[in-house]
């Protein structure tokens, strides 16, 4: 029988990197087939929204603000009882949950405070955030399996009665996924911009603008495969203007190997047009650690000192000067010219900023 000890990890301290994590849980964690992995997975998506299809709450992380209070909470609220799942969701027709035990997990986060109902996936998994999340979830996952509702799955009753093999296999779960949102798997459009700046001999921390999954997820997808706009009132007119040019060479890039009829078949500048009608900015879902010029000014003005801290901003960087380096010819080719472009702002330009920031 495999079980789950501190003792696996150097230190006591489990390892960051997906890879060493998923070396050393192979040799204590049952197979990602296994009937208890079936069921932790499959319960946690439909707890999560993830069999939805056109769901993108699960993707969305925490504000600052949020993020703050649910680290904050007590590990108390997680006494606060489940309602009763009826007898109809008790018996499982086949390996899918209902989304009954959605409304459950939903009802009991509201109840008990927490101001979130998904993985903070830009935190590591050791933060508290993520561990009052998986706390939830196997909560709901045990009452689940106490009322018999996983009795399809044919679970080993010794692997679910060991607490610390759910959370191990929560944690490979967890990991497989933000792997997938950092790597772009969920998100086309940050995909291709993070390619494109790729392409550019600029340092890694410039190249890494897009890779916050929160800095591109603001379009939806239509029937006709079309996008349309979901602004993202936070973002300044600079890193908008940076977007809306990366935008414009992957189409280039496209309709130079497919053809002109690929704006036909998928229209990426659809999602470029301005609404109808003017709407109130509203500041939500916005990502940390980004330069501070990346940020409205509307959105910093808003922000208490507290707040502003916890946005973590960095330097500004030198919008035109990169603006001006993805229309040189090289983009295309695989030899860019020697030395870096410095994306840094003049020191006087950045205490500026940082003082209209406070």
């Amino acid at each position: 029988m495999k079980t789950v000890t501190c003792s696996h990890f150097s230190g006591h301290t489990p390892p960051t990197n997906t890879r060493k994590v998923n070396s050393i849980y192979s040799a204590v964690l049952p197979k990602s087939t296994s009937p208890l992995c079936r069921s932790v997975s499959s319960f946690t998506r439909t707890l999560l929204d993830l069999n939805t299809k056109s769901s993108e709450v699960w993707k969305i992380c925490p504000s600052a603000q949020d993020f703050q209070i649910g680290c904050s909470l007590p590990s108390s609220v997680l006494i606060h009882p489940i309602s009763q799942i009826p007898e109809s969701a008790a018996s499982l027709k086949s390996e899918k949950i209902p989304d009954l035990f959605r409304v459950l997990y939903l009802q009991d986060l509201s109840a008990s405070g927490f101001p979130g109902a998904t993985f903070a996936w830009e935190h590591p998994w050791e933060s508290p955030w993520n561990q009052s999340i998986a706390q939830f979830i196997l909560k709901h996952w045990q009452h689940a399996h106490q009322s018999g509702v996983f009795k399809i799955f044919y679970i080993d009753p010794i692997e679910a009665s060991n607490n610390k093999l759910h959370m191990g296999t929560l944690h490979r779960w967890f990991l497989g996924r933000a792997e997938g949102l950092r790597l772009g798997r969920f998100s086309q459009i940050q995909k291709h911009r993070q390619q494109t700046l790729s392409n550019l001999n600029i340092t890694a921390e410039h190249k890494a603008l897009f890779d916050t999954l929160g800095c591109s997820s603001e379009t939806e997808k239509l029937p006709d495969k079309s996008l349309v706009k979901v602004p993202l009132s936070w973002r300044s007119t600079e890193f908008q203007l940076l977007a809306q040019q990366l935008d414009k060479i992957h189409i280039r890039k496209k309709m130079s190997t497919k053809g002109p009829k690929y704006t036909t078949n998928y229209t990426i500048e659809n999602r470029r047009l301005d609404p109808i009608s003017p709407i109130s900015p509203a500041f939500s879902n916005v990502p940390t650690n980004l330069p501070i010029n990346c940020y409205a000014p509307e959105y910093i003005k808003t922000l208490t000192d507290t707040q502003k801290i916890l946005l973590n901003s960095k330097p500004a960087i030198n919008f035109p000067a990169l603006l001006n380096m993805i229309q040189i010819p090289y983009l295309y080719s695989s030899s860019p010219p020697d030395g870096t472009l410095d994306l840094e702002t003049n020191t006087d330009h950045h205490l500026q900023l940082q003082r209209q920031s406070c």
